[in-house]
């Protein structure tokens, strides 16, 4: 299990990278390279992917929690007690439902977290 907290990957090539139960809290992942990578279950929360190709990209199980996803949206879909964000997002409004997250691909398209 690597751990990237806070690591700087702003533009990194991590095409068909195994990211697998990785922790990227607060990681920079702007403009990076992420097709066809493995991030089950990985720890995205306060991530930001803004801009970053996730073409193919596997990521069931990921922690999303004021994750700023590629097109610019904070997802909050996984926050739970003591780990919410300060700011609300839009993505939170509309209650606790499960919120479904896709990212194209061939390894898990669908990801389904509370």
């Amino acid at each position: 299990r690597a751990n990237l907290t806070r690591a700087n990957l702003s533009q990194a090539n991590l095409t068909d990278a195994n990211l697998s139960k990785a922790v990227l809290r607060g990681a920079q992942l702007e403009r990076a390279n992420l097709t066809g990578a493995i991030l089950l279950n990985a720890d995205l929360t306060d991530a930001d992917l803004s801009g970053a190709n996730t073409a193919d990209a596997a990521m069931t199980g990921a922690t999303l929690c004021n994750t700023v996803m590629p097109d610019g949206r904070v997802n909050n879909s996984s926050c739970v007690a003591g780990n919410k964000p300060a700011v609300n997002a839009e993505s939170e409004k509309g209650g606790s439902a499960a919120q479904e997250v896709t990212v194209p691909g061939k390894h898990g398209a669908k990801s389904k977290s509370r």
